[in-house]
């Protein structure tokens, strides 16, 4: 979805209301949209709606020259209101060429190699949120009956 609070996340909500989901935050670390995805947040707590927490976009990338990591954008403290609200940082996802290349190209990003930081933290951040979404929605599916 879009970041913040705009139409298409009023109207999923309205969409999906009574069924079990939740959401998961996923925004560069750039000021300005940190501060949509808060708003968002908020909005999803007004709604009773979990969050899962807060995936960084663009969180810097590895200079393919010397393997050092590179941050694309300065330090926010947006990211501190985000542990405020109890919603954590699950991952950090570096620029990844491959990555922008398939979306451009409009494919699936399967051709990532196993080595690569973007493709070890999809790995990290699919195994450990499986469970937790998977008990989430139990949560929610008992509380409804």
């Amino acid at each position: 979805m879009p970041p913040g609070t705009g139409n298409e996340l009023i109207t999923l909500c309205d969409v999906v209301e009574g069924r079990p989901f939740s959401a998961l935050l996923v925004s560069p670390a750039d000021a300005v949209a940190l501060q949509d995805s808060l708003k968002a947040a908020r909005f999803c707590r007004e709604r009773g709606v979990p969050v899962l927490g807060l995936v960084e976009n663009l969180a810097g990338l590895t200079c393919p020259h010397c393997g050092g990591h590179v941050e694309l954008f300065p330090p926010d403290p947006a990211i501190r209101d985000f542990e405020k609200e109890g919603i954590a940082t699950l991952a950090r996802l570096p620029f990844s060429r491959e990555i922008s290349g398939a979306v451009a190209e409009g494919h699936p990003i399967t051709g990532l190699e196993p080595d690569d930081p973007a493709a070890q933290v999809f790995c990290e951040l699919a195994r450990v949120r499986r469970q937790t979404i998977l008990d989430n929605n139990r949560l929610l599916l008992r509380d409804s009956f």
